[in-house]
């Protein structure tokens, strides 16, 4: 009994630690941008206001926010879930592209199944191959020890050509468009929703945020997962395959930036385009990296980190089309936030959060 108490109590220190931790980077990140603001010349206030709050004003704001939370969120499941045993997944990026390819390719290929067919399997085989693209990196860690960031790294390169091959080939491409982008997703392969807002797409995501917390934190998988993460040597001491895991969470990482790319596709854009996976004029995969180190990886704390992260996203964009205010600026708010909070966390002892 003293022993649990003694333990529930720690678990409150470290969740108090964690608090105090985000709070304190998120207040010192807006308050340089203010004074960066200041010195630009710009209305800090009025800048500020325009961030935090465009996403929750009009319809138009919360739907483009949700379209931005959705890939987000994915891709940073998609580092969040190797970072549990320690392996930075990089790769989030080509992982989702994989997953808009095969979304474009199994809609076209299958186009006659119904859409109560078609959807399922375009959801199943595009997790398979995203999946499989980022467990390839687990394999050559096993047996060539190549490190997953190189590995991870180069992949993206590969997706990159991949998708090039796809959105400009006769089969799939729209040839006359002037850019490299896809036929429409055949209409029994899109996702339905209300009016423009993503419904059955959010509904998807629901579903994995579910998911990825039962998997993570109540079953005998996410328990090997944490425990090698924590010390690898005692589990391979304790008979758990610390190699099969590798692969695992590697494929894990994969079918959810996979699953980001997929919603994308045939969810919210409609066809496949070459820079789908780019946001405000930066990648998904990179935010999914900036947002699991401002999380600490807590399946939890990953969708309000990423909600947060969409909202400041949406801000940027309405900040620069109203007051003519650069958005780097807000990358710059994400950049300091996460310097700040890992700084802290190291700082306080608080490594990563339980969710």
């Amino acid at each position: 009994m003293i022993m649990h108490l003694g333990t529930k109590r720690n678990a409150v220190g470290r969740h108090k630690r964690a608090v105090v931790a985000y709070v304190l980077a998120v207040s010192v990140a807006i308050l340089s941008v203010a004074g960066l603001l200041t010195l630009l010349g710009f209305n800090p206030l009025r800048s500020l206001e325009t961030i935090l709050l465009t996403s929750v004003r009009t319809s138009f704001g919360l739907r483009e926010t949700i379209k931005k939370f959705i890939p987000l969120l994915l891709t940073t499941y998609a580092f969040a879930i190797p970072l549990k045993l320690r392996i930075y997944n990089i790769g989030g990026l080509g992982q989702m592209r994989i997953g808009g390819i095969a979304a474009i390719i199994v809609t076209f290929e299958f186009a006659a199944l119904p859409a109560v067919l078609l959807i399922p399997l375009t959801l199943v085989l595009c997790i398979v191959a995203a999946g499989g693209y980022g467990a390839v990196c687990g394999v050559l860690y096993n047996r060539y020890e190549t490190n997953p960031i190189i590995s991870t790294t180069m992949l993206n390169f590969v997706s990159h050509y991949l998708l090039l091959s796809v959105t400009t080939s006769q089969r799939y491409g729209d040839i006359d468009s002037g850019h490299p982008m896809s036929e429409l997703v055949p209409a029994s392969g899109t996702l339905p929703g209300i009016g423009q807002f993503p419904t059955v797409t959010l509904l998807v995501t629901v579903l994995v945020v579910v998911s990825v917390f039962v998997l993570m934190k109540r079953s005998a998988l996410g328990y090997q997962i944490e425990a090698t993460g924590h010390n690898p040597h005692a589990s391979q001491t304790y008979g758990m395959n610390t190699k099969r895991l590798v692969v695992v969470v590697l494929f894990l990482g994969g079918a959810c930036a996979g699953l980001a790319g997929t919603l994308q596709v045939i969810g919210i854009q409609g066809r496949l385009i070459e820079g789908f996976a780019i946001t405000s004029g930066a990648e998904y995969g990179t935010f999914g990296i900036l947002t699991a180190l401002l999380s600490g990886g807590s399946p939890i704390g990953v969708v309000f980190a990423s909600l947060f992260m969409a909202v400041l996203l949406v801000g940027a964009d309405a900040m620069q089309r109203t007051i003519q205010v650069p958005v780097e600026i807000v990358f710059l708010m994400q950049t300091l936030m996460v310097v700040i909070i890992v700084t802290i966390r190291k700082r306080m002892g608080v490594i990563q959060s339980d969710g």
